[in-house]
């Protein structure tokens, strides 16, 4: 990818089985992935394909621990409200979130 030649930065992307056994299942194949050179962990909040809802809190947790950010897709929970406690649980943690307000949100 461009980025990794123009900054230097390595990307690396996790395998999340569809569907996987368990939220916690996906939170330890991320853990799995950080390393001590980890910054960011980049997710998508509800996958497009399966409706798979992210741990969202966890993984938030799981990367402000290891001194990481987290960037969270949340344009298709938007319209969710159960959804909502888990969102502002990303913006409120200091991490990034980003969604387009185009009709997702009621």
């Amino acid at each position: 990818m461009q980025i990794e030649g123009r900054y230097g930065v390595k990307l690396v992307r996790v395998e999340v089985p569809s569907p996987p056994e368990s939220p916690e299942q996906i939170v330890t194949i991320f853990e799995r992935a950080i390393t001590a050179k980890t910054r960011l962990l980049m997710v998508s909040h509800m996958t497009y394909v399966t409706g798979l809802v992210t741990p969202i809190k966890a993984l938030s947790d799981l990367a402000h621990g290891k001194g990481a950010l987290i960037s969270v897709d949340g344009a298709h929970p938007l319209g969710m409200h159960r959804h909502r406690r888990v969102l502002h649980h990303a913006r409120r943690a200091g991490s990034h979130l980003a969604a387009d307000g185009r009709g997702s949100a009621p």
